[in-house]
């Protein structure tokens, strides 16, 4: 039954990142962006194939999320899985940006994809910390809140840069 669901689940997201991607392409094309969502879906299965133990986690880990606003246990499989595919797809998007640099496209793609890289780096990094006992459940949402922060202010002033050319 578990395993029905995380198929429904993913199913769906894969629907709606098809979706958006569409839309994006009609709207401006960028063949580098529809490359990093095959690379994404190439690299959830991956990561679903060497953790299958991960699934059965996903649903009390959402349901500890929705109860109690945190993780009341370790999910270690789960951690590994998300680890593993943070630390992968950060990478591939930090090769993307130097792609984009490389390419001369615009400062947005370019922050997009260095910033995207960097927030799954620092997420992989933050929660296998976590997974280890290094950091506490409160330390781990203020981590990731700051690097959203960054990631915000960072993407703001791309975007402020590239809005004052014009």
């Amino acid at each position: 039954m578990e395993l029905v669901t995380i198929g429904v689940i993913t199913i769906l997201l894969i629907i709606a990142l098809l979706v958006f991607t569409i839309f994006q392409i009609k709207k401006e094309s960028d063949p580098l962006g529809l490359a990093s969502l095959g690379a994404l879906l190439i690299l959830a299965a991956v990561t679903w194939f060497y953790y299958p133990a991960a699934s059965p986690q996903i649903q009390p880990f959402l349901q500890d999320l929705m109860t109690y606003y945190r993780p009341t246990k370790v999910y270690g499989e789960l951690y590994e899985a998300f680890t593993f595919f943070a630390y992968w797809y950060g990478a591939w998007l930090l090769i993307l940006a130097g792609i984009r640099a490389a390419l001369k496209q615009g400062l947005t793609r370019f922050l997009g994809s260095a910033t995207g890289g960097g927030v799954f780096l620092s997420f992989g990094y933050t929660l296998n910390e976590y997974s280890h006992g290094n950091i506490t459940g409160n330390q781990l949402l203020l981590q990731i809140i700051i690097v959203l922060g960054i990631v915000l202010v960072i993407n703001s002033l791309g975007w402020y840069r590239t809005r004052v050319k014009t």
